[in-house]
């Protein structure tokens, strides 16, 4: 008894701590401690990481490939290791550039021609006003709180041209959220996006999670 006291008490003071510092600091933490693997759910076992990817790909990008043109520029928002950069730029076969606040996630990230990456400071995207043509977000906005989400989207608005599109990826699962995660309904995200005529088109599971693709451009 005197054992599982003393994990409960470690784990309260983990999650204690936790909860003291900023989202960016806790990414940069799990950075450091998992490295590549920061960006997955944990529970997601390494060996099955690559048939999670081809899952993922199989399912997001036949709802991408009606909505990109070729040669749009891409943007990869929350890029992370740049896990689907590369596909996005076979796709397009133009520019894609990946943002992400996390250095230590860009370095890791494949570097390939027409590929840049660019560091996300503030909130701020390092892009001129109405350069983008397509904004892929893949398990990107439930890791912003919703005190930061509305300067999140107006910087992707700002950035979209005026006949832009985009593909959200997002845990809609209707299940408690985690201090470091916020599960949103599809029509909360629909109402987070009112310029886009944003529409749910397909979803699919993660383990025990309920992940909804979405498209839509940017309304006149």
């Amino acid at each position: 008894m005197n054992f599982l006291r003393k994990i409960k008490s470690r784990l309260f003071r983990i999650l204690k701590s936790e909860n003291k510092i900023s989202p960016l600091e806790y990414w940069e933490s799990r950075s450091k401690r998992y490295g590549a693997r920061a960006v997955l759910n944990l529970a997601i076992k390494e060996e099955e990481e690559q048939s999670f990817r081809k899952k993922q790909i199989a399912a997001i990008f036949p709802h991408l490939r009606k909505i990109i043109r070729q040669n749009d520029v891409v943007l990869d928002y929350g890029c992370g290791v740049g896990r689907f950069t590369v596909g996005l730029q076979k796709l397009t076969e133009g520019k894609v550039v990946g943002v992400d606040p996390i250095q230590r996630f860009l370095d890791m990230a494949p570097k390939a021609e027409h590929i840049s990456y660019l560091k996300l400071k503030n909130g701020i995207l390092p892009l001129e006003d109405n350069t983008i043509d397509i904004i892929f977000i893949c398990l990107v906005l439930g890791g912003i709180p919703d005190s930061d989400i509305g300067f999140a989207l107006k910087e992707l608005s700002r950035v979209l041209k005026s006949d832009g599109g985009i593909c959200l990826v997002e845990n809609t699962s209707a299940y408690t959220n985690h201090n470091r995660w916020t599960n949103r309904s599809a029509q909360q995200y629909k109402a987070l996006l009112p310029w886009i005529n944003l529409e749910a088109v397909a979803a699919y599971k993660e383990l025990e999670d309920d992940i909804t693709i979405f498209v839509g451009r940017k309304l006149p």
